[in-house]
């Protein structure tokens, strides 16, 4: 709220063994678009997209070599959103 002027890339990922990924990246990137716009952030500011399992922080080959119990924690790398700045000229 403070940099009004800032426009920011939601960017949704997903693991490799998740259902319809591509679906569901994007809808993570949605949902964390609606919490900010819900806190007074303008909409047009957030940019969101889906990468899927394009941006891995484990690739599947990592986790094969994990225990059952690594792989679960491992998933939590890959089933992120992160944030990055786009431009600073927005205007509403």
């Amino acid at each position: 709220i403070k940099h009004d002027s800032i426009v920011i890339e939601i960017s949704g990922h997903c693991d490799f063994s998740e259902q319809n990924i591509q679906t569901l990246s994007l809808e993570r990137a949605q949902y964390y678009k609606a919490y900010l716009v819900d806190h007074g952030i303008h909409p047009d500011r957030l940019i969101p997209k889906g990468y899927a399992d394009t941006r891995l922080i484990l690739s599947k080959a990592e986790q094969n070599n994990m225990s059952d119990l690594e792989k679960k924690e491992a998933k939590k790398y890959n089933q992120r959103a992160t944030l990055s700045l786009i431009r600073t000229d927005f205007k509403p």
